[in-house]
């Protein structure tokens, strides 16, 4: 019953803090890319962005498919996505106490607590529920993956389980292939995975596991996921999606720089710092409680982020880190209980009390007394919406055989429907496989362009997301070729996207001359047609 409660109240502070943060156009712009392939996949036409263009421009399959069945049953999308990430989020929440009644804090109330309200209460988590992207589902399946392969018998199971998360994002490839090993180094060192107890719990050490489990485990992963990727790579010709090769390129010293500063401003700015010291006081127990596999997939996430110099949306949330939150939850709380236990044997109860309470309260308060992150969701919300009100106008005023070019690959193309080239690459194979200029721009992600290569594909409009105070376009490159950009493309309309919703309703105004006062207004994001097809002779 004391379970069922601490559960109860973890799962209504989660809906809480997502009610706090809901609101319109709260989705993130990335989400629509997904939705668009799931779209142009439930209507026919296979999951690809344009049609007959075989580039694979996600990295979710398993949640763009499921998406595909979403479009199919005519389900709003967007509300299923929140729906479903909070469902998925709740799950989440009672692995976290399987994993304390297992073996994090099996006998202690408190501690699995805190770690409950502790995720319940990141903004993090609230932030992700409603972004429409897939992290929390992903998040889902490693923990629950994480949980088979420690706890149950079954290893094929286990197998399947990691399969099914890889399929969702790459990176499970790698949190697999660390079980895998784990697995066979117990084997090597006669410890097992699992133990069952006489109290029913289960804790590490004991009799190994034998290579049969490890051929079964393999075996698991390797037969869904083989097939998988068998389709994947005969539908798109690489070994790694599009999006990896847009993102991935520049030398190891400067990802290591970027991604070293994007992880400083991750635990600044989304209280993470707690989750990087307090684990550090469960070390003593990694041996006998075979910690080792936690913080071993902890770590390896990390150096993965510093590898690939780290994540441009650090404003957003701790995308790249969120699938191992759980885990450094776990982990931080099972450092809190050992000091516990050390100050207890000291043999004076208001130490250890007020060390502990004193902890707790820093551990929650990096979260939850204040928002954390992402303060400013107007300019957000506001960017969001204007970037649909510019794909619904396109809609409007163009011709379906029309195309575009846009820096923001999801919300303009989906609503517009039209026929697009993704400027930073993501979706659009030759932009993609450049090499980073390293004159470029330095937005983690966003550094492959070639303007010159939109110049000669002549799509009927180019939307810049940003302008320059003079109403130039000046995203993904365009500044460097702006006299050749003039000569083909003229203003024909502006869309608000800072400063909050337009007090007079006019997200989008038409007008082929830029000042400063709509620069002011915020009216940032800029519509640019052939002169050919849009201006009269």
């Amino acid at each position: 019953m004391r379970d069922l409660a601490i559960l109860s109240i973890a799962a209504i502070v989660l809906c809480f803090r997502v009610w706090q943060i809901d609101q319109p156009d709260i989705l993130f712009d990335d989400a629509f890319i997904s939705f668009r392939y799931a779209q142009n996949l439930a209507s026919g036409m296979g999951l690809v962005y344009n049609p007959n263009e075989h580039v694979e421009g996600y990295t979710n399959f398993l949640w763009t498919v499921i998406f595909a069945g979403v479009f199919f049953l005519k389900i709003n999308p967007i509300l299923a996505s929140k729906v479903l990430l909070l469902i998925f989020t709740l799950i989440i929440l009672i692995f976290i106490h399987k994993f304390c009644k297992r073996s994090i804090c099996p006998e202690s109330s408190l501690f699995s607590g805190v770690a409950l309200i502790t995720y319940a209460l990141m903004g993090s988590q609230a932030r992700y529920v409603v972004s429409g992207m897939e992290t929390l589902f992903f998040t889902l399946l490693l923990i629950a993956s994480i949980y088979l392969f420690l706890y149950k018998p079954n290893s094929i199971v286990a197998g399947v389980a990691f399969a099914f998360t890889a399929m969702t994002r790459p990176e499970g490839v790698m949190f697999f292939l660390i079980a895998f090993l784990y697995m066979i180094l117990r084997i090597f060192d006669g410890q097992s995975i699992v133990k069952p107890t006489s109290s029913g719990n289960v804790i590490f050490g004991g009799e190994h596991p034998t290579p049969r489990e490890a051929v079964a485990f393999a075996s698991g992963f390797i037969l869904p996921y083989g097939i998988y990727f068998a389709w994947r790579f005969n539908f798109y010709g690489h070994f790694l999606p599009n999006t990896f090769y847009a993102k991935v390129g520049g030398s190891l010293a400067g990802n290591l720089q970027s991604g070293t500063e994007a992880l400083i401003s991750l635990m600044h700015n989304w209280g993470l710092f707690p989750l990087f010291i307090f684990p550090w006081l469960s070390l003593p127990k990694v041996k006998r409680n075979n910690l080792l596999f936690l913080i071993s997939i902890t770590i390896a996430t990390v150096v993965y982020f510093l590898v690939i110099g780290g994540d441009f949306i650090v404003w957003f949330g701790p995308r790249l880190l969120m699938p191992v939150l759980p885990m450094m939850v776990l982990l931080s709380v099972k450092g809190l209980q050992e000091l516990y236990l050390w100050l207890k044997h000291l043999k004076t109860p208001w130490l250890h009390g007020m060390a502990i309470a004193s902890l707790s309260m820093l551990l929650l308060y990096e979260y939850h007394f204040s928002w954390p992150g992402f303060n400013n969701m107007t300019n957000f919300t506001t960017q969001m919406r204007g970037w649909t009100e510019v794909g619904l106008w396109i809609a409007e005023h163009t011709p379906k055989s029309a195309s575009i070019a846009t820096d923001a690959a999801g919300l303009i193309p989906y609503y517009s429907n039209r026929y697009a080239i993704d400027m930073f690459g993501l979706t659009d194979e030759h932009i993609a496989h450049l090499k980073i200029n390293h004159q470029g721009f330095g937005v983690v992600g966003h550094e492959k362009v070639d303007p010159w290569y939109i110049l000669r594909r002549r799509p009927t409009c180019i939307v810049s997301t940003w302008l320059s105070p003079a109403g130039e376009a000046i995203a993904a490159g365009l500044k460097s070729v702006i006299p050749q950009f003039n000569q083909e493309y003229a203003l024909i309309a502006v869309a608000k996207v800072r400063m909050g919703a337009p007090s007079d309703g006019m997200w989008i105004i038409e007008t082929q001359t830029y000042h400063p006062q709509l620069y002011e207004n915020g009216y940032w994001t800029g519509i640019f047609c052939l002169k050919d097809d849009f201006l009269q002779p």
